[in-house]
């Protein structure tokens, strides 16, 4: 017992212990071994907590000897506790039976999420020779009773040799639906296989990739290939749609946002409103392209009740001096996008739950040059834009936008965005990664009477002026806001969270500063003016609040002030008495928290 090294020098550890017999005369050579270990590791990633091998090898009986090929192998492994980068198993089972020449393989292993097995009869040609020529067979069987299930649908036929692999035959039952490859062949670095798929659910197969999707669908898809690179690439594909839907969170009808807007004892009911389950309508749905000399030809086609249409067209050249069988970064690439969106609800699984979009938008946008290097060109315009977000008191409508594709990035035309009676408008540019002459983001906005917030507990309405840029990976926002209108009502200790004096042993004690918007990628310079009309109760405080107040980020991320507020005509609760205010100013002087 003790470790085991290998002739690199790299060292497993854990107990094992081993016992065996055989023959030492070469010809006759056979016996059996046996080895068992545990708390095995290799390495930073690879360990098992046990591991049992059991082998043994028929001997020749002479005088008449039994050739090597003919030789009766018996071969078994067991492992617990498995450790790998890709993924931990708690069991593993593995055995041989057979001779080397015609033999029966069967593997067993099962995890957190998976339960797969596979049987195979094979046989190993050449087994007389110094080095064996070709491993072929049947794959028996193949299947996974584990949370994303498939099965093999009959035996496939495969063959293993130097630089050749070849299955055909393979029908695999997987994410609802049947994928059939009829031919799948790696010979010498070139690749050719064709084959097709039907009823396979969106959703399962999106599991069965790992990567779930983000929203719910009942879409099934098919399609077919015939790709080959022998040496330059051939051939064709296609997807599209057989039935079924994709559903998205809806937004409220117009007319139950509005009343929730300017009522705002009624906004507790729009949240429900916004999270109804709506279908897309999908009608069409397909990709396609062809491969021919190493260059592609593809188009996709969208349809839905809902959502509008949408199309793509792409042409991918061939790059000069690339190896064949290949698609190069610097192809030369030509890509069209055009369509029209009936109804940005379509887009509501990407921009979450906390907010609800709707409006419709159309685009027509191209590129030209290389993978590597695209130039786009074209143009965005959206309008009836809306978002609602009940729960921030957020109610902004009658949006439109109007943008272009320049080599500096997106250009931002007009943004213009309604709340209240009041507008919020915005231009400038929008810069891209790898956009042209290093440009970077910067717009400019302005608010007119605009309401950012209507809720019981919180209004504004604000006028102001200013710039949003990108800086240092950071968001700049700099400008002077002057509150026309506002009421702020302040809950001291929120429901569900603990007071600052109670203390979970063994967990860390958050740090009030660390707390703050160190980390958060937004850096601000904003004169705040408190206006005519701007009141505050909380604390026992009951005041016209004035003044102003200059906020800024500092170097190290912490939020800077520098200004003072006064209450006007206010009163004070204390001591079991409502207190009338002759003066009383907070003078802000450095660090806001």
């Amino acid at each position: 017992a003790g470790p085991i090294g290998d002739r690199t020098g790299n060292r497993s550890t854990g107990g094992t212990s081993a016992a065996g017999i055989g023959s030492a005369i070469a010809a006759d050579l056979g016996g059996a071994l046996e080895l068992r270990a545990s708390g095995l590791k290799a390495g930073k990633h690879y360990a098992a907590a046990t591991l049992a091998l059991r082998a043994s090898l028929s001997r020749s009986a002479l005088p008449q000897p039994v050739a090597w090929r003919e030789r009766r192998l018996e071969l078994d492994i067991d492992a617990t506790g498995i450790a790998t980068p890709l993924r931990s198993l708690d069991s593993f089972h593995a055995s041989v039976s057979g001779t080397p020449a015609q033999h029966h393989v069967a593997i067993a292993l099962r995890g957190t999420d998976i339960d797969a097995s596979a049987q195979v009869d094979a046989s190993l040609s050449g087994v007389d020779r110094p080095a064996p020529t070709a491993w072929r067979g049947t794959l028996v069987s193949l299947a996974n009773r584990g949370a994303i299930a498939f099965a093999l649908g009959g035996p496939a036929t495969f063959a293993l040799a130097r630089d050749h692999l070849r299955l055909s035959g393979v029908h695999v039952v997987a994410a609802g639906g049947r994928a059939d490859i009829d031919e799948l062949t790696w010979d010498s670095g070139h690749i050719s296989t064709r084959g097709r798929f039907s009823g396979v659910t969106l959703a399962k197969a999106a599991a069965l990739a790992g990567r779930p999707l983000p929203f719910d669908s009942t879409l099934v898809v098919g399609g077919n290939w015939s790709i080959a690179a022998a040496p330059r690439l051939e051939g064709s594909f296609a997807l599209h749609r057989e039935r079924g839907d994709i559903y998205a969170a809806g937004a409220a009808a117009p007319d139950a946002i509005a009343t929730s807007a300017e009522a705002p004892t009624a906004i507790a009911a729009a949240p429900a409103a916004t999270t109804a389950r709506r279908g897309l309508g999908i009608t069409t749905l397909e990709v396609a392209g062809t491969l021919h000399d190493d260059a592609l030809d593809a188009h996709a086609a969208f349809a839905s009740t809902l959502a509008g249409t949408a199309s793509a067209t792409l042409h991918v050249g061939v790059a000069a001096g690339a190896p064949a069988g290949t698609i190069g970064t610097s192809a030369p690439l030509t890509l069209a996008l055009r369509g029209e969106l009936a109804s940005l609800a379509a887009l509501q699984p990407w921009a979450g739950t906390s907010a609800a979009i709707d409006g419709k938008a159309t685009f027509d946008v191209a590129a030209r040059g290389t993978l590597a290097e695209p130039l786009w060109s074209g143009s965005v315009a959206g309008d009836a834009l809306r978002i609602d977000a009940p729960q921030y008191g957020i109610y902004l409508t009658r949006g439109r936008l109007r943008a272009h594709v320049a080599p500096t990035g997106i250009a931002l035309d007009l943004l213009e965005l309604a709340g209240g009676d009041g507008s919020f408008t915005a231009t400038g540019n929008i810069a891209l990664p790898g956009a042209a002459n290093g440009a970077r983001s910067n717009v400019t906005w302005k608010a007119q009477n605009f309401r950012v917030a209507n809720r019981p507990d919180l209004h504004l309405v604000l006028d102001g002026a200013g710039s949003l840029r990108l800086t240092n990976r950071k968001l700049a926002l700099a400008g002077s806001v002057r509150i026309v209108e506002g009421h702020v009502e302040y809950e001291a200790t929120p429901t569900g969270r603990l007071a600052p004096d109670i203390v979970i042993k063994g967990a860390p004690r958050p740090n009030a500063r660390d707390a703050g918007l160190r980390d958060f990628p937004l850096s601000l310079d904003i004169d705040v003016d408190l206006g005519p009309a701007m009141t505050f109760t909380g604390e026992g405080l009951d005041a016209r609040l004035a003044g102003k107040v200059k906020v800024s980020t500092a170097a190290d991320g912490t939020l800077q002030g520098r200004g003072t507020i006064r209450a006007i005509n206010g009163s004070y609760y204390a001591f079991g008495q409502r207190l009338t205010i002759d003066r009383g100013q907070v003078i802000f002087d450095g660090e806001l928290d």
